[in-house]
């Protein structure tokens, strides 16, 4: 099942917090659009991905579906209940995270301003979508 899709446009992997276990994927806003697309991830213990994606697919696995497609053996870890999820590119090329929650929010900040700053939710931006 398909979490998120979105194939058009280009991401990158804005911040990463280990103290606080977040980290902010960012499509930055435009000429097509005013705001930045933010993909919010909190809980993440483990993750094998580029620091740019050309598109971007999201949707939930399994441990044994990430093992079968990675040619070595590499164990994300999935504690307390996380959630394993694939990430993939407009090519189809796989990359692996896992994660307790994570969302999508539309804002209007500066184009490198990252939101794991604080706890506030509000200044995250415009929730779209929300899963546990």
């Amino acid at each position: 099942m398909n979490s998120f899709v979105d194939l058009e446009n280009t991401y990158q992997l804005l911040d990463f917090s280990i103290s606080h276990n977040r980290m902010l994927i960012r499509s930055m806003r435009n000429r097509s659009r005013d705001y930045n697309i933010d993909l919010y991830f909190k809980g993440v213990s483990g993750i094998f991905a580029p620091m740019y994606f050309k598109g971007i697919e999201i949707s939930s696995s399994d441990q044994t579906e990430i093992e079968n497609s990675l040619h070595f053996m590499h164990q994300l870890p999935n504690e307390m209940g996380y959630q394993l999820f694939t990430l993939k590119d407009s090519n189809g090329n796989s990359y692996y995270l896992n994660a307790a929650a994570w969302g999508v929010f539309h804002n209007k900040r500066n184009i490198l301003e990252s939101t794991l700053i604080n706890d506030n939710w509000e200044d995250l931006g415009d929730l779209v979508l929300w899963f546990e």
